[in-house]
């Protein structure tokens, strides 16, 4: 076997290209306006079920769980991607370049509650506080080349 191929088979570089703020942006738009209709269809239903209540207090409860859940779940269902990073080909991942644990998931959900956390991507680094606090990145999966989580080899994506 050549050397060359051997070489790009058994390559064990990691490189973790981030996401750009553009498209950090656009995955924001994306999964907020798919929460949106979420939260839509979902009061359209307790209308149409007659299910009465405080209305205000009643969206604040369904936004708190749908905002957590939906980060949270989507993200540890797919491995690191919402809507919005389906769409754009990027993923959150640790700083080694593998799947997020949990917690970390958790913890992305969770600090996006934090006052003025949407600001926090104008600092000089590729992401917000719910990057760096969870110790997480989002990349760009067509520049980036991740560890293969089964193997131990590198996948190209």
């Amino acid at each position: 076997m050549d050397s060359e191929i051997l070489d790009d088979v058994f390559e064990t570089d990691v490189k973790l290209v981030p996401a750009t703020k553009g498209t950090r942006f656009v995955n924001y738009l994306i999964d907020y306006f798919f929460m949106v209709f979420i939260a839509v269809a979902f009061f359209l239903f307790a209308d149409m079920m007659s299910i009465s209540g405080d209305f205000e207090t009643m969206f604040n409860i369904i936004f708190v769980f749908l905002f957590f859940g939906y980060y949270f779940f989507f993200e540890l269902a797919t491995s690191g991607k919402t809507l919005g990073k389906i769409i754009t080909k990027t993923r959150a991942v640790d700083l080694t370049g593998g799947v997020p644990s949990m917690g970390q998931f958790a913890g992305r959900a969770a600090s996006r509650f934090i006052p003025f956390e949407g600001l926090s991507f104008f600092g000089s680094g590729p992401g917000g506080w719910h990057d760096s606090l969870p110790n997480t990145m989002v990349i760009d999966e067509k520049q980036s080349i991740l560890p293969d989580q089964n193997s131990g080899f590198i996948q190209r994506t």
